[in-house]
């Protein structure tokens, strides 16, 4: 699908992993089809790395893997895994033998330099939060996948709701089934949960009119008692209207 969507005025591939909005986690063999269709086409690979570390099951395989022809820039930070939120520090790195990129990487520069450079103290920050101690990681993941496990089997309790299970990061994307209900989107369906219930999801057709439509996004941080405290006034709104 994706390589028949490549056109002339294709610019770039674009790949979040772990996924912000669903969670999912792509294996290698689909890392390495996204690097394929990149060299085929000699269009560079952006990949979004910033939730490496979240990764529920199994092993996170980086784009930064991939054979030397294909163009890349691999994208990262510091507010998640590091939990840093706010802090605005990130990086990247071009992986570019070719050169394909020599004028953005240029254009990239002088923006850093004019006005994007993080602060001295939150540099300094991250450093120490690469050198320290790093097993706090461990213990986020397996809330947060003990979390992702509650959120899976509770929605899927709820009617007219389904979901797939998160792999990593810190989202579940579940599909609600609008068909007969007095919702005629995804977004009218979630402002509507946020006037009566006060819960608050991300309607997916934010995301992506054709791809997140029928779809919300749901955030797996909460600890599970607030988990299971939203989940039933989901519950008891959709029993309220259907």
């Amino acid at each position: 699908m994706i390589r028949k969507r490549v056109s002339n005025r294709t610019k770039a591939l674009i790949v979040c992993n772990p996924n912000n909005p669903t969670g999912a986690v792509y294996d290698p063999k689909a890392i390495r089809e996204f690097g394929d269709i990149a060299a085929e086409f000699d269009i560079p690979l952006i990949s979004d790395e910033i939730y490496d570390k979240i990764v529920f099951d199994g092993e996170f395989y980086s784009a930064s893997r991939l054979p030397a022809d294909v163009p890349r820039i691999i994208l990262n930070g510091f507010s998640k895994v590091n939990l840093m939120p706010g802090w605005r520090v990130g990086y990247c790195y071009f992986m570019d033998e070719a050169g394909l990129m020599d004028e953005i990487r240029v254009g990239m520069m002088k923006q850093f330099r004019a006005r994007i450079c993080p602060n001295v103290p939150c540099q300094a920050a991250a450093r120490a939060s690469l050198e320290g101690p790093q097993d706090y990681i461990v213990d986020m993941n397996r809330k947060l996948k003990e979390r992702a496990d509650f959120c899976y089997k509770r929605l899927n309790e709820i009617p007219l709701i389904s979901t797939r299970k998160a792999k990593g990061a810190l989202y579940m994307f579940p599909k609600i089934d609008l068909e007969g209900t007095p919702w005629k989107s995804d977004k009218d369906f979630v402002f509507d949960l946020i006037k009566e219930e006060g819960v608050v999801f991300v309607h997916g057709s934010g995301f992506c009119e054709e791809f997140g439509q029928n779809h919300f996004r749901s955030v797996l941080l909460a600890p599970i008692p607030a988990l299971e405290e939203a989940f039933d006034k989901v519950e008891k709104f959709i029993n309220r209207h259907t």
